[in-house]
């Protein structure tokens, strides 16, 4: 599987945001019109800090803290990491730990949400020669689910995060 960021990648990354602020900007405008703008402010600030906010800070954080320039691939017990015309081949007998962070309504594989960051997760490699690869969400939506299926035989950790940002 071809890990990569994009313009595609992001989209997908806030597809849910998006659906859910359509779905509730066209509910408060059907029930007060523009009439009742001052309604309709009141009821959007609290929306925008409950769900945007936090999607807007998750998403900048897993981006600053990827390098768009390189791509990866993860094959059956290999992480290749290309950067440019460099490919650096990591074997799983290269591979120290995996961590997977994420909240745990991902890990229970739950198909209800409460909030629109949940689909956010990230994978820190740590590698024998001490070495740290982070994968995040916006590589792939399903980097969670390609990690346990093509690097199992990596000791996994699952480590479940309410709001899983991106630390050093």
């Amino acid at each position: 599987m071809k890990l990569k960021i994009n313009f595609f990648s992001h989209i997908k990354s806030i597809k849910n945001l998006i659906i859910l602020s359509v779905i509730y900007l066209s509910f408060l405008f059907y029930i007060f019109g523009l009439s009742d703008i001052e309604t309709i402010v009141y009821l959007v600030l609290p929306f925008i800090f409950i769900f945007v906010l936090p999607v807007l800070v998750i998403h900048l954080n897993y981006f600053l803290s990827s390098t768009t320039r390189m791509s990866y691939n993860i094959d059956i017990n290999s992480l290749v990491v290309i950067d440019g015309q460099d490919k650096t081949i990591y074997k799983v007998t290269d591979i120290a730990t995996i961590y997977i962070y994420a909240t745990p309504n991902r890990f229970k594989d739950s198909a209800t949400r409460s909030f629109p960051f949940e689909d956010y997760h990230y994978a820190k490699i740590k590698c024998k020669n001490g070495q740290e690869i982070t994968l995040t969400s916006l590589h792939s939506q399903n980097l969670d689910k390609q990690i346990l299926d093509c690097l199992s035989d990596v000791p996994i950790e699952k480590v479940f995060r309410l709001f899983p940002l991106v630390t050093k």
